[in-house]
Protein backbone atom coordinates (compact mmCIF):
# COMPACT_ATOMS: atom_id res chain seq x y z
CA UNK A 1 0.00 0.00 0.00
CA UNK A 2 2.82 2.35 0.85
CA UNK A 3 4.44 1.73 -2.53
CA UNK A 4 1.16 2.39 -4.31
CA UNK A 5 0.68 5.60 -2.36
CA UNK A 6 4.20 6.75 -3.26
CA UNK A 7 3.63 5.93 -6.93
CA UNK A 8 0.33 7.80 -6.93
CA UNK A 9 2.02 10.80 -5.34
CA UNK A 10 4.76 10.70 -7.99
CA UNK A 11 2.21 10.52 -10.80
CA UNK A 12 0.32 13.49 -9.40
CA UNK A 13 3.57 15.44 -9.06
CA UNK A 14 4.55 14.59 -12.63
CA UNK A 15 1.14 15.69 -13.92
CA UNK A 16 1.44 18.98 -12.03
CA UNK A 17 4.94 19.53 -13.41
CA UNK A 18 3.74 18.77 -16.94
CA UNK A 19 0.88 21.19 -16.51
CA UNK A 20 3.22 23.86 -15.21
CA UNK A 21 5.56 23.23 -18.13
CA UNK A 22 2.71 23.58 -20.64
CA UNK A 23 1.55 26.73 -18.89
CA UNK A 24 5.07 28.07 -18.95
CA UNK A 25 5.43 27.37 -22.66
CA UNK A 26 2.08 29.02 -23.39
CA UNK A 27 3.07 32.03 -21.31
CA UNK A 28 6.35 32.26 -23.21
CA UNK A 29 4.53 32.09 -26.53
CA UNK A 30 2.22 34.87 -25.42
CA UNK A 31 5.18 36.97 -24.30
CA UNK A 32 6.98 36.37 -27.60
CA UNK A 33 3.83 37.29 -29.56
CA UNK A 34 3.36 40.47 -27.50
CA UNK A 35 7.01 41.43 -27.98
CA UNK A 36 6.82 40.84 -31.74
CA UNK A 37 3.58 42.82 -32.01
CA UNK A 38 5.08 45.69 -30.02
CA UNK A 39 8.15 45.71 -32.31
CA UNK A 40 5.89 45.65 -35.38
CA UNK A 41 3.78 48.47 -33.97
CA UNK A 42 6.85 50.64 -33.43
CA UNK A 43 8.01 49.89 -36.97
CA UNK A 44 4.54 50.70 -38.34
CA UNK A 45 4.61 54.02 -36.51
CA UNK A 46 7.97 54.77 -38.08
CA UNK A 47 6.51 53.91 -41.50
CA UNK A 48 3.55 56.25 -40.84
CA UNK A 49 6.01 59.02 -39.96
CA UNK A 50 7.89 58.27 -43.19
CA UNK A 51 4.61 58.77 -45.05
CA UNK A 52 4.13 62.10 -43.27
CA UNK A 53 7.57 63.20 -44.43
CA UNK A 54 6.59 62.42 -48.01
CA UNK A 55 3.48 64.59 -47.61
CA UNK A 56 5.50 67.43 -46.07
CA UNK A 57 7.90 67.32 -49.02
CA UNK A 58 5.03 68.13 -51.42
CA UNK A 59 4.71 71.91 -51.63
CA UNK A 60 2.57 72.19 -54.77
CA UNK A 61 -0.72 74.08 -54.75
CA UNK A 62 -2.35 71.27 -56.72
CA UNK A 63 -2.28 67.54 -56.01
CA UNK A 64 -2.24 64.93 -58.72
CA UNK A 65 -0.47 61.89 -60.17
CA UNK A 66 2.79 63.81 -60.57
CA UNK A 67 3.30 64.27 -56.81
CA UNK A 68 5.65 62.00 -54.78
CA UNK A 69 2.88 60.89 -52.41
CA UNK A 70 0.78 59.66 -55.38
CA UNK A 71 2.92 56.53 -55.67
CA UNK A 72 -0.01 54.91 -53.85
CA UNK A 73 1.68 51.79 -52.46
CA UNK A 74 5.32 50.83 -52.01
CA UNK A 75 7.04 47.83 -50.45
CA UNK A 76 9.91 48.31 -48.03
CA UNK A 77 12.37 45.80 -46.65
CA UNK A 78 13.05 47.21 -43.21
CA UNK A 79 15.22 45.50 -40.58
CA UNK A 80 14.33 42.09 -41.94
CA UNK A 81 10.59 42.77 -42.11
CA UNK A 82 8.36 43.32 -45.11
CA UNK A 83 6.57 46.66 -44.81
CA UNK A 84 3.86 47.90 -47.18
CA UNK A 85 3.28 51.65 -47.08
CA UNK A 86 0.20 53.06 -48.78
CA UNK A 87 -0.76 56.72 -49.21
CA UNK A 88 -4.16 57.75 -50.56
CA UNK A 89 -5.72 61.19 -50.45
CA UNK A 90 -9.12 61.27 -48.81
CA UNK A 91 -10.24 63.83 -51.42
CA UNK A 92 -10.15 61.05 -54.03
CA UNK A 93 -13.17 59.55 -52.23
CA UNK A 94 -16.77 60.65 -51.90
CA UNK A 95 -17.07 63.34 -49.16
CA UNK A 96 -19.55 61.55 -46.93
CA UNK A 97 -18.57 63.74 -43.99
CA UNK A 98 -19.75 66.86 -45.81
CA UNK A 99 -23.04 65.21 -46.77
CA UNK A 100 -23.88 64.14 -43.23
CA UNK A 101 -22.92 67.57 -41.85
CA UNK A 102 -25.59 69.36 -43.91
CA UNK A 103 -27.78 66.82 -45.71
CA UNK A 104 -30.69 69.15 -46.45
CA UNK A 105 -29.04 72.29 -47.81
CA UNK A 106 -28.37 72.79 -51.53
CA UNK A 107 -24.91 71.26 -51.51
CA UNK A 108 -26.12 68.36 -49.37
CA UNK A 109 -28.92 67.60 -51.83
CA UNK A 110 -26.47 67.61 -54.73
CA UNK A 111 -24.18 65.25 -52.84
CA UNK A 112 -27.07 62.97 -51.91
CA UNK A 113 -27.96 62.64 -55.61
CA UNK A 114 -24.31 62.01 -56.47
CA UNK A 115 -24.04 59.35 -53.76
CA UNK A 116 -27.13 57.62 -55.12
CA UNK A 117 -25.57 57.48 -58.59
CA UNK A 118 -22.31 56.12 -57.13
CA UNK A 119 -24.16 53.41 -55.20
CA UNK A 120 -25.95 52.32 -58.37
CA UNK A 121 -22.57 51.97 -60.06
CA UNK A 122 -21.42 49.95 -57.06
CA UNK A 123 -24.26 47.48 -57.61
CA UNK A 124 -26.47 48.60 -54.72
CA UNK A 125 -29.90 46.95 -55.29
CA UNK A 126 -31.81 49.94 -53.88
CA UNK A 127 -29.54 52.98 -53.93
CA UNK A 128 -32.38 55.39 -53.11
CA UNK A 129 -33.29 53.51 -49.93
CA UNK A 130 -29.60 53.30 -48.97
CA UNK A 131 -29.17 57.07 -49.14
CA UNK A 132 -32.43 57.76 -47.28
CA UNK A 133 -31.55 55.27 -44.54
CA UNK A 134 -28.15 56.90 -44.14
CA UNK A 135 -29.66 60.39 -43.88
CA UNK A 136 -32.23 59.21 -41.30
CA UNK A 137 -29.40 57.58 -39.34
CA UNK A 138 -27.35 60.79 -39.10
CA UNK A 139 -29.99 63.54 -38.91
CA UNK A 140 -31.14 64.53 -35.39
CA UNK A 141 -34.90 64.40 -35.98
CA UNK A 142 -37.15 61.30 -35.66
CA UNK A 143 -39.00 62.00 -38.93
CA UNK A 144 -38.75 59.11 -41.37
CA UNK A 145 -37.73 60.09 -44.88
CA UNK A 146 -39.44 58.38 -47.84
CA UNK A 147 -37.92 54.88 -47.97
CA UNK A 148 -35.74 55.74 -45.01
CA UNK A 149 -35.61 54.15 -41.55
CA UNK A 150 -36.07 55.52 -38.06
CA UNK A 151 -36.77 54.29 -34.53
CA UNK A 152 -38.45 50.90 -34.56
CA UNK A 153 -37.01 49.79 -37.89
CA UNK A 154 -33.85 48.32 -36.37
CA UNK A 155 -35.25 46.12 -33.62
CA UNK A 156 -33.27 46.68 -30.42
CA UNK A 157 -30.66 48.79 -32.21
CA UNK A 158 -31.32 52.51 -31.56
CA UNK A 159 -31.01 55.05 -34.35
CA UNK A 160 -27.90 57.14 -33.80
CA UNK A 161 -29.35 60.50 -34.91
CA UNK A 162 -25.83 61.83 -35.21
CA UNK A 163 -22.87 61.82 -37.59
CA UNK A 164 -21.04 58.58 -38.30
CA UNK A 165 -17.88 58.14 -36.28
CA UNK A 166 -16.78 55.23 -38.45
CA UNK A 167 -17.83 53.69 -41.74
CA UNK A 168 -18.28 50.46 -39.77
CA UNK A 169 -21.64 51.90 -38.63
CA UNK A 170 -22.99 51.37 -42.14
CA UNK A 171 -23.41 47.69 -41.30
CA UNK A 172 -26.41 48.64 -39.11
CA UNK A 173 -28.31 49.91 -42.18
CA UNK A 174 -30.12 47.09 -44.03
CA UNK A 175 -29.43 48.47 -47.51
CA UNK A 176 -25.68 48.65 -46.81
CA UNK A 177 -25.11 45.02 -45.90
CA UNK A 178 -23.25 44.09 -49.08
CA UNK A 179 -19.79 45.27 -50.13
CA UNK A 180 -19.51 47.52 -53.20
CA UNK A 181 -19.61 45.59 -56.44
CA UNK A 182 -16.65 47.50 -57.82
CA UNK A 183 -12.99 46.65 -58.07
CA UNK A 184 -10.70 48.66 -55.83
CA UNK A 185 -10.08 52.09 -57.41
CA UNK A 186 -7.12 52.03 -59.77
CA UNK A 187 -4.36 54.43 -58.88
CA UNK A 188 -2.17 56.14 -61.48
CA UNK A 189 1.28 54.72 -62.30
CA UNK A 190 3.97 55.77 -59.82
CA UNK A 191 5.72 59.10 -60.42
CA UNK A 192 9.39 59.79 -59.97
CA UNK A 193 10.23 59.01 -56.34
CA UNK A 194 12.93 61.54 -55.50
CA UNK A 195 10.89 62.85 -52.57
CA UNK A 196 10.32 59.38 -51.15
CA UNK A 197 13.93 58.33 -51.59
CA UNK A 198 15.12 61.44 -49.73
CA UNK A 199 12.70 60.64 -46.90
CA UNK A 200 14.20 57.20 -46.25
CA UNK A 201 15.65 57.16 -42.77
CA UNK A 202 18.63 54.84 -43.20
CA UNK A 203 20.46 52.44 -45.49
CA UNK A 204 18.58 49.60 -43.77
CA UNK A 205 15.47 50.50 -45.75
CA UNK A 206 15.21 49.14 -49.30
CA UNK A 207 12.48 50.48 -51.54
CA UNK A 208 10.63 48.15 -53.92
CA UNK A 209 8.24 50.04 -56.21
CA UNK A 210 5.40 48.06 -57.85
CA UNK A 211 4.84 48.43 -61.56
CA UNK A 212 1.79 50.18 -63.04
CA UNK A 213 0.07 46.83 -63.61
CA UNK A 214 -0.11 46.25 -59.83
CA UNK A 215 -1.47 49.64 -58.84
CA UNK A 216 -5.05 49.18 -57.67
CA UNK A 217 -5.39 45.78 -59.27
CA UNK A 218 -7.62 44.32 -56.57
CA UNK A 219 -10.85 42.70 -57.68
CA UNK A 220 -12.88 43.70 -54.64
CA UNK A 221 -13.19 46.75 -52.47
CA UNK A 222 -14.68 48.08 -49.25
CA UNK A 223 -16.78 51.15 -48.68
CA UNK A 224 -13.72 52.83 -47.19
CA UNK A 225 -12.17 52.72 -50.68
CA UNK A 226 -14.96 54.93 -51.99
CA UNK A 227 -16.27 57.00 -49.08
CA UNK A 228 -14.55 59.40 -46.68
CA UNK A 229 -15.62 60.90 -43.37
CA UNK A 230 -12.50 63.09 -43.18
CA UNK A 231 -12.11 64.81 -46.54
CA UNK A 232 -12.25 68.58 -46.84
CA UNK A 233 -15.63 68.35 -48.60
CA UNK A 234 -14.71 68.44 -52.28
CA UNK A 235 -13.57 65.66 -54.58
CA UNK A 236 -10.11 66.14 -56.09
CA UNK A 237 -10.54 66.07 -59.88
CA UNK A 238 -6.88 65.05 -60.23
CA UNK A 239 -7.09 61.85 -58.17
CA UNK A 240 -10.72 60.66 -58.04
CA UNK A 241 -11.43 57.34 -59.84
CA UNK A 242 -13.62 57.56 -62.95
CA UNK A 243 -16.55 55.82 -61.24
CA UNK A 244 -16.73 58.66 -58.72
CA UNK A 245 -16.32 61.42 -61.31
CA UNK A 246 -19.13 59.91 -63.40
CA UNK A 247 -21.41 60.04 -60.36
CA UNK A 248 -20.93 63.72 -59.55
CA UNK A 249 -23.25 65.09 -62.22
CA UNK A 250 -25.72 63.40 -64.61
CA UNK A 251 -24.33 65.46 -67.53
CA UNK A 252 -20.74 64.35 -66.91
CA UNK A 253 -20.40 61.48 -69.38
CA UNK A 254 -17.83 58.78 -70.05
CA UNK A 255 -16.15 60.58 -72.97
CA UNK A 256 -15.65 63.73 -70.89
CA UNK A 257 -14.35 61.79 -67.89
CA UNK A 258 -11.91 59.89 -70.10
CA UNK A 259 -10.60 63.21 -71.39
CA UNK A 260 -10.25 64.56 -67.84
CA UNK A 261 -8.20 61.52 -66.86
CA UNK A 262 -6.04 61.78 -69.98
CA UNK A 263 -5.28 65.45 -69.32
CA UNK A 264 -4.59 65.08 -65.60
CA UNK A 265 -2.02 62.37 -66.32
CA UNK A 266 -0.07 64.98 -68.27
CA UNK A 267 -0.63 67.93 -65.95
CA UNK A 268 -2.83 68.41 -62.90
CA UNK A 269 -5.91 70.61 -63.15
CA UNK A 270 -5.29 73.80 -61.21
CA UNK A 271 -8.48 75.85 -61.56
CA UNK A 272 -11.93 76.07 -63.07
CA UNK A 273 -10.34 77.61 -66.18
CA UNK A 274 -8.58 74.29 -66.84
CA UNK A 275 -11.85 72.43 -66.33
CA UNK A 276 -13.72 74.63 -68.82
CA UNK A 277 -11.18 73.76 -71.51
CA UNK A 278 -12.25 70.12 -71.46
CA UNK A 279 -14.57 69.30 -74.41
CA UNK A 280 -18.05 68.58 -73.12
CA UNK A 281 -17.82 70.87 -70.09
CA UNK A 282 -20.02 73.88 -70.82
CA UNK A 283 -20.58 76.86 -68.53
CA UNK A 284 -23.58 75.32 -66.73
CA UNK A 285 -21.82 72.01 -66.07
CA UNK A 286 -18.66 73.79 -64.93
CA UNK A 287 -20.72 75.92 -62.53
CA UNK A 288 -22.30 72.83 -60.95
CA UNK A 289 -19.02 70.93 -60.78
CA UNK A 290 -17.32 73.81 -58.99
CA UNK A 291 -19.57 73.06 -56.01
CA UNK A 292 -18.31 69.50 -55.66
CA UNK A 293 -14.83 69.44 -57.27
CA UNK A 294 -11.48 70.67 -55.96
CA UNK A 295 -7.89 70.67 -57.19
CA UNK A 296 -5.82 69.84 -54.13
CA UNK A 297 -5.87 67.48 -51.16
CA UNK A 298 -5.37 68.31 -47.50
CA UNK A 299 -6.31 64.99 -45.92
CA UNK A 300 -4.63 61.63 -46.47
CA UNK A 301 -4.87 58.05 -45.29
CA UNK A 302 -1.49 56.48 -44.51
CA UNK A 303 -1.52 52.70 -44.03
CA UNK A 304 1.47 50.66 -42.87
CA UNK A 305 1.27 46.84 -42.92
CA UNK A 306 3.97 44.71 -41.30
CA UNK A 307 4.24 41.17 -42.65
CA UNK A 308 5.54 39.03 -39.78
CA UNK A 309 5.15 35.26 -39.29
CA UNK A 310 3.71 35.50 -35.77
CA UNK A 311 2.27 38.98 -35.49
CA UNK A 312 1.01 40.64 -38.68
CA UNK A 313 -0.07 44.20 -37.98
CA UNK A 314 -1.72 47.02 -39.90
CA UNK A 315 -1.68 50.60 -38.67
CA UNK A 316 -3.94 53.18 -40.34
CA UNK A 317 -3.84 56.92 -39.79
CA UNK A 318 -5.78 59.76 -41.38
CA UNK A 319 -3.77 62.98 -41.26
CA UNK A 320 -4.37 66.54 -42.37
CA UNK A 321 -1.56 68.77 -43.47
CA UNK A 322 -1.59 72.54 -43.36
CA UNK A 323 0.59 75.46 -42.44
CA UNK A 324 1.39 74.05 -39.01
CA UNK A 325 2.21 70.54 -37.72
CA UNK A 326 0.56 67.51 -39.31
CA UNK A 327 -2.76 66.81 -37.58
CA UNK A 328 -3.80 63.23 -36.88
CA UNK A 329 -7.59 62.90 -37.26
CA UNK A 330 -8.03 59.15 -36.82
CA UNK A 331 -5.90 56.18 -35.81
CA UNK A 332 -6.54 52.42 -35.85
CA UNK A 333 -4.45 49.31 -35.19
CA UNK A 334 -5.51 45.97 -36.67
Amino acid sequence: MVILAVLATLLVAMAICAGLTDSGLEAQRLMDHAAAREANYLMARSAIELGMEVLRADDNDTDGPQDPWAVGEVNLEWEGRQVTLRLVDEESRFPLGRLQAAPDDESGQLLAQALERLLRRAGMPDATAAVQQLLDWVDPDPIRRPRGAELGDYGQQPVKDGPLDSLAELKFLPAWEQAPGLAAPKRPPPPQLEGLEEAQASDEIRLVVPGPETMGSGVSSEWSDWLSLHSNGKTNINTAPPELLLSLDPDLGQVTVDEIIRRRQQEAFASSDDLRRVPGVDADLAFRLEKVLGYHSDTFEIRATIDHPSANLTLKAVVRRGQGPMQVLWWEVQ
